[in-house]
């Protein structure tokens, strides 16, 4: 049996894990950066990891962007909104955890070379996170909703989105 979601419960949902997600980059990155800035070791040589992190930044972030169009491209402009918004909410959490890879990625080659400016990767993906965030405008705009649609997505009363 399906229950109805609101407005309020979907985006309350959505956010709530999309900030946990962000927030787990954040906070682990800043857990290294107190664990280098105790240690003494030197760590290990830079140079390779130096290479590896930006360059599977820029990977991930243009496979999260590929990936998340290409998801939000199968919803069709017929199905009903409460279809619709469950498979917008799994474009958004594929996206966020192909965005926290290199995050987490970042903080981890900090730690092995001690190195803080690694953590700017994490950083830099945290930002992203708040940038990308899911609002009403976006998801009204990325699924290209009618003025009925989009109405209902304002109304926190309404129902947008059915879980079994």
């Amino acid at each position: 049996m399906k229950r109805s979601v609101t407005a309020k419960q979907f985006f309350l949902t959505l956010n709530l894990t999309y900030y946990l997600q962000a927030c787990s980059v954040l906070f682990f990155s800043l857990v290294v950066a107190f664990l280098i800035s105790r240690s003494t070791n030197s760590g290990t040589d830079t140079q390779m990891w130096g290479t590896v992190i930006p360059l599977v930044l820029i990977i991930s972030l243009v496979i999260a962007y590929s990936i998340f169009r290409m998801m939000v491209k199968r919803i069709s402009k017929n199905f009903v909104l409460t279809k619709k918004m469950p498979m917008y909410a799994r474009a958004v959490l594929t996206r966020s955890v192909l965005l926290q890879l290199p995050g987490f990625l970042a903080a981890i080659a900090g730690y092995i070379t001690m190195q803080l400016y690694f953590i700017g990767g994490s950083i830099l993906i945290f930002i992203l996170f708040l940038i990308l965030k899911p609002t009403r405008v976006t998801i009204a705009n990325d699924l290209n909703l009618s003025v009925k649609e989009r109405s209902l997505l304002e109304n926190e009363q309404a129902i947008v989105s059915e879980v079994e």
